[in-house]
């Protein structure tokens, strides 16, 4: 049956797919374009385009500006390890849509694209000469011995913690490093850290609409280079029946599994080559 729909979206008898997306239904027009040909997904896609206005801004990162975020103490030492490279911020922002989700991500690609780095711990600990702090042991109440005691306490009303072997007890865990952690073993790197944030937001919107704003820092050398920034935006939308409840039961009329989202991916490049000179 849903075959049967989704052939009759794609040739204009009942609603047509050009009407869906003229009238902001992206939740069945994403579901609809992904089961269809090429040709109804670059409809979609264009749809897309024009109503979510993806946003991309690319600038320099101003020397003074990255400065003033570092403690005073910790600046000639960044400088030193930043001399030989820019940071460039790449903010996307999109419109909100009625859709599920909205998701972003970045990757770098060109000749010289190993030349460029996204900012992360690793790449700038390289930066600074410095070794990263490893998995750390803590003390916590978070164990296994604590989980089985939890457990007996459930089943016997609490009366087992009355015995002294039972009761909770602190224990050791290793755990991933923590901000203090990085602060101690890698000063100037969690100081460039903390000073270039990335951040990728969903929006999520009463009326049901969705939407991103993601904001990426990548270091680039003081070098002309063939380097492009490519970023994905994907538009999600759950599958659901005619009542709009969300399908979670394979259906057999299918030949995709109603559970799986479906999605209209949009491409988007900056150019970084001017910027690195």
């Amino acid at each position: 049956m849903k075959s049967v729909v989704i052939a009759l979206l794609l040739t204009g008898c009942g609603p047509n797919l050009s009407r869906l997306a003229t009238e902001h239904h992206y939740r069945e027009a994403v579901c609809a374009a992904q089961d269809g040909d090429a040709s109804a997904k670059a409809l979609v896609g264009a749809a897309i385009d024009r109503d979510a206005e993806v946003r991309t801004h690319v600038q320099l990162v101003d020397a003074g500006d990255l400065a003033a975020r570092i403690p005073a103490a910790l600046r000639a030492r960044a400088g030193a390890a930043t001399e030989r490279v820019r940071f460039v911020r790449i903010d996307v922002q999109t419109n909100a849509l009625p859709v599920d989700n909205v998701d972003a991500d970045l990757d770098l690609r060109g000749t010289d694209r190993d030349r460029a780095r996204e900012v992360s711990w690793r790449a700038i600990a390289r930066l600074s000469a410095e070794t990263l702090p490893g998995p750390v042991w803590r003390d916590t109440y978070a164990t296994w011995a604590n989980f089985g005691r939890t457990f007996a306490a459930m089943m016997t009303a609490g009366s087992s913690l009355l015995f002294p072997p039972m009761r909770f007890e602190r224990g050791s865990r290793l755990v991933n490093p923590g901000d203090d952690d990085y602060e101690r073993a890698a000063p100037v790197a969690h100081a460039l850290h903390h000073a270039l944030p990335e951040s990728c937001d969903n929006r999520d919107d009463r009326d049901g609409t969705r939407g991103v704003a993601c904001r990426w820092f990548v270091m680039v050398p003081r070098t002309a280079l063939d380097v492009t920034a490519a970023v994905t935006v994907r538009f999600v939308a759950s599958r659901r029946d005619r009542d709009g409840r969300v399908l979670d039961v394979p259906s057999r009329d299918s030949d995709h599994d109603p559970r799986a989202p479906c999605a209209i991916t949009r491409r988007y490049t900056v150019d970084l080559r001017e910027l690195a000179r």
